[in-house]
């Protein structure tokens, strides 16, 4: 987009008003979409990075699971001989619902308290 050299000297013909509004209304107009080309051209980069960091997170959390899935499978197998193969799986399915209901109540609790204190601050 090219800008234009306005002449900000005082005119030798009077200019209408509604002229005047309107060139002021163009003008603001294209100031605005040259300001959210800039900020989309700053953002871009960070939001590259962010896109490979979540993916790398999603990547992790997906290989972390699968190896916890493993290991629950390895300890079903371990207590199996003690207390029979239904049994085992109740106690570590069981143990692993438990854990997460923990986990997940835990989790709602503090986000609660941070969305209490974020609606007190904008009030």
């Amino acid at each position: 987009m090219k800008a234009e050299i306005i002449d900000v000297r005082m005119p030798q013909e009077r200019v209408p008003l509604q002229d005047l509004a309107r060139r002021l209304a163009h003008d603001g107009l294209a100031m605005a979409r040259a300001e959210m080309e800039l900020a989309t051209a700053r953002a871009a980069p960070k939001i590259r990075l962010a896109e490979t960091g979540l993916a790398l997170i999603l990547g992790g959390a997906v290989i972390a699971m699968l190896a916890a899935f493993g290991l629950i499978v390895g300890l079903v197998l371990a207590l199996a001989p003690l207390v029979g193969p239904a049994y085992a799986g109740l106690i570590v399915g069981g143990s692993g619902i438990a854990l997460g209901g923990i986990t997940v109540l835990s989790g709602a609790r503090l986000l609660s308290h941070l969305f209490k204190s974020l609606m007190e601050k904008l009030r």
